[in-house]
């Protein structure tokens, strides 16, 4: 069940833009980002690097020279699609959870990742993985990473719905990214982000998929054995603070450096965080 899991998910993945996945703009925020706190970092002539998820715009972004990359995935099916990385020589991948993270004390400079805290339940999960991250970065090392965040006030479905049917929305991943944020209750509660409680919320907002995916050219991945949803998983479930509740879960673990947005619609709900230890 957890290869079909994978081999499902990565097809939608492949599929996914903005703001699912960073932009080249974004891309360059983080480049210029890890460039400029190497400019105080006299003496430094190479840094060990680490990313949570083989996100392949950052595993093939600009690094500086000598970098010794390591990326942590556990997704089979993500390794099998995007590995190795092109541009870096220094490279090595470790099949593992970011829950349980096989690294001593203060071994990277910079740590990196692209929505990974969408995924620990709030808030517990965040500072979990923040700690652990504060525990293998380096006094003085570089934490940049993409966030999800809610927006204030918090959109309604209906609101949404009517945007689109009136032409204001008209890319796919933007309607769905907005559409999941709004049916989220709360950051604790999560929400559960499946195709199936997505398309079924469509629906009932009388949003039709043939009409959803002519409007917006979006083309949704194949079906069939091994390519669907296995029967009996557990529901994908993802979680968005603000970014005032964010924050307040990297507190004692992480000080914030300051906060970064790309030039995209919904660019300010895709917040990049740089942290100091």
């Amino acid at each position: 069940m957890k290869k079909d899991f994978w081999n499902y998910s990565i097809e939608i993945y492949k599929r996914m833009g903005s703001p699912w996945r960073p932009t080249r703009h974004e891309i360059g925020i983080m480049e210029n980002r890890i460039a400029g706190w190497m400019v105080g970092k006299a003496g430094l002539s190479k840094i060990q690097a680490l990313i949570l998820g083989l996100t392949p715009e950052i595993a093939d972004m600009t690094w500086p020279a000598q970098t010794r990359l390591t990326v942590v995935d556990s997704s089979e099916a993500m390794i099998r699609e995007f590995w190795p990385p092109e541009g870096v020589d220094g490279k090595q991948l470790v099949q593992a959870d970011w829950m349980h993270l096989p690294f001593q004390s203060c071994k990277f400079d910079v740590i990196t990742g692209d929505g990974v805290f969408a995924v620990p339940p709030y808030p517990d999960g965040y500072r979990h993985l923040a700690r652990i991250l504060s525990h293998i970065l380096k006094p003085g090392g570089l934490f940049l990473t993409r966030v999800h965040v809610q927006s204030e006030p918090k959109e309604n479905p209906e609101q949404i719905a009517a945007e689109y049917q009136s032409g204001k929305i008209s890319d796919y991943h933007q309607l769905r990214f907005r559409l999941i944020t709004a049916m989220q209750p709360d950051a604790r509660q999560g929400v559960c982000s499946s195709k199936e409680t997505i398309d079924a919320c469509l629906a009932q907002l009388g949003i039709s998929l043939p009409e959803l995916y002519r409007t917006t050219g979006y083309v949704p991945p194949p079906t069939g054995p091994g390519l669907s949803m296995p029967a009996g998983a557990p529901p994908m479930k993802a979680t968005y603070p603000t970014q005032d509740e964010f924050l307040m879960t990297m507190q004692g673990h992480f000080r914030k450096l300051d906060v970064s947005c790309g030039d995209h619609p919904l660019a300010q709900r895709c917040q990049i965080f740089a942290f100091s230890k």
